[in-house]
């Protein structure tokens, strides 16, 4: 590993990457995407993550606001890119790209160490977050945050040469930092997981049982559909990303070591860590180095026991954002309780308090950023989106829990009347936010109601029926029908589904369809990719997938045109 990256790191340096240079990185998960992570750094420069199973406008945005001239990719990926168009921040033309997965002449290349000059202040990498302004904003993390975060993590968690790392995380997702950087610098083995595995709570069970691992993170949502597996070898458990609820929490840490991990990009992925113990559920103590401030609205610091904002300051604040100047200036503020100068804080946006015990508990937000599944997201940023759309005058976003963890976005749309938009706005969505962002459904509205002073009375919007379909029930027909109905009826917690209903525009959502497919492995021991399921999600139609994964013949609506075709040799 050490050698392959020495070499692509040699290749870069030829390539005029240096301190602060930023590379992105689009690659599937796989052996190639540590070699690049490693090789940007061993080189001075600072990688961006850029996830393949982002939409095209999402990935070309941040190609362009992060300034990368070089893309680090796979030979499956790199045609999706596009990137002969792609003018970077800096004004180039064409955007280089490497494929890792192809003879890029790595032989020409020494295997032999690099001696780069950096500081500790240099970039490492940037990650990029949800953002209210309607784009997301990439976060500059310099090499004294990482470093840091990755040794207390290593201390806190007790990863040492015998463990085993679970890499579950997506690359763009900052717990992918914690995940890789603690196994390699503590000798641990990390064990990667694959894109279409990641997703089916059985594969995780089977690779963590297969490699006896010993640590993984989760999102509590996801450690959910983990209860039925025993996983004998995995002694300690992190949840991150959103709050555990207490009877999850009792349940993980009966035989093995759960922490509760807390911390925004900014602050480089982790702030606070907590174990598990007695009942109670808090988001535990600042890491070495780092400082928490629990202040009032006039900066001043709460007594234990009182709700406030959340400051943080220490090493591992992040410089800001790129090339945002005044949003760093709001969240990064001078440390007004320190008597060095220069010191900051970030203001987290989140509501805690100190317990008598010195541990922090958390209680909420103080603006519309919403934790979902484990991913932070802004609100603001979808609506913003949405106002795209030339028939949507006005929108605003609300999160529904119509059962217990289970939160749904809805998008409520002021339109010239036309109510037949919903599905198109669905696709809209689709091609420009992550699937986690997508809205579960939409609620067209001719106008919004208001409160007395005139503001939109949130309160009033309607509520979403999900166990009503959007439209006519048509009876599942055939054994493979009724049987995807029966799964979709115990997840989604209604009473029948019709196999034309949207499986989303019932109440389901990214997590569920993973568990949905997992359902549909074990009882037809086929696998369908989750973004096929994503194209239609309907019973008629994953009927039809199974059917033609477990017996190549797939059955058409209606005879293909062949009006005009061409004969190709084979």
């Amino acid at each position: 590993l050490n050698s392959k990256a020495n070499q692509l790191a040699h290749y870069l340096i030829e390539q005029g990457v240096g301190a602060e240079v930023k590379v992105g990185i689009c690659i599937e998960r796989s052996l190639e995407m540590i070699i690049a992570i490693l090789a940007v750094l061993k080189a001075g420069g600072a990688y961006v993550p850029l996830d393949p199973e982002y939409p095209k406008a999402r990935l070309s945005y941040i190609i362009k606001d992060s300034g990368v001239e070089l893309i680090l990719t796979q030979s499956s990926i790199e045609a999706s890119l596009d990137l002969t168009n792609e003018v970077n921040a800096k004004g180039a033309s064409r955007i280089k790209s490497l494929c890792l997965d192809e003879d890029w002449g790595e032989s020409d290349y020494s295997r032999t160490d690099l001696n780069v000059a950096l500081s500790v202040m240099n970039l490492s990498y940037v990650i990029y977050t949800s953002g209210s302004t309607g784009q997301p904003k990439g976060v500059a993390i310099a090499h004294e945050n990482l470093i840091n975060l990755s040794q207390v993590q290593v201390n806190r968690f007790k990863i040492n040469k015998t463990s085993s790392v679970l890499q579950f995380a997506s690359i763009s997702f900052d717990a992918a930092v914690s995940e890789i950087f603690t196994a390699l610098i503590s000798g641990a083995t990390l064990c990667l997981i694959s894109n279409n595995d990641f997703k089916s709570s059985n594969k995780v069970a089977n690779l963590i049982d297969k490699h006896l691992i010993t640590h993984a993170t989760f999102p509590p949502i996801f450690l959910s559909t983990l209860k039925d597996f025993t996983m004998n070898s995995l002694g300690t458990l992190v949840v991150a990303g959103e709050s555990i609820r207490s009877e999850e929490a009792k349940f993980w840490s009966n035989s093995r070591i759960l922490h509760n991990a807390y911390g925004p990009t900014e602050n480089t992925v982790c702030a606070t860590s907590g174990i598990y113990i007695n009942e109670n559920i808090n988001i535990g103590q600042p890491l070495e180095n780092n400082t928490c401030y629990v202040l009032n609205e006039n900066g001043l610091i709460q007594p234990v026991g009182v709700l406030g904002e959340l400051y943080i300051g220490g090493v591992q604040l992040a410089r800001g954002y790129i090339d945002k100047g005044g949003i760093t200036a709001e969240r990064y503020v001078p440390n007004h309780l320190s008597a060095k100068s220069g010191e900051r804080l970030y203001r987290t946006g989140d509501i805690v308090r100190y317990l008598p015990d010195g541990n922090l508990e958390f209680r909420g937000r103080t603006d519309h950023q919403v934790k979902i599944r484990g991913f932070r997201i802004e609100l603001g940023e979808i609506e913003k989106v949405l106002l795209q759309h030339e028939q949507v005058k006005e929108t605003v976003m609300l999160v529904h829990e119509d059962q217990p963890d289970n939160k749904l976005i809805i998008a409520y749309v002021m339109t010239e009347g036309d109510t037949g938009l919903v599905k198109d706005l669905i696709l809209h969505a689709q091609s420009k936010l992550p699937y986690y962002m997508v809205p579960a459904t939409v609620i067209a509205l001719e106008k919004f109601p208001l409160t007395q002073q005139g503001k939109i009375d949130r309160k009033s919007l309607p509520v979403p029926n999900f166990s009503k379909p959007q439209q006519a029930y048509v009876e599942p027909q055939g054994a493979v029908e009724k049987l995807l109905e029966e799964i979709w009826i115990n997840l989604l917690n209604i009473d029948r589904v019709g196999r034309e209903d949207n499986f989303f525009e019932l109440g389901g959502h990214s997590l569920l369809a993973v568990r949905v497919l997992s359902l549909i492995h074990t009882e037809f021991k086929v696998d369908i990719p989750l973004k096929l399921f994503f194209e239609d999600p309907t019973i008629l139609e994953i009927a039809k997938l199974i059917d033609f994964l477990s017996t190549n013949e797939y059955k058409l609506d209606r005879e293909p045109s062949l009006d005009n075709y061409e004969e190709l040799d084979i």
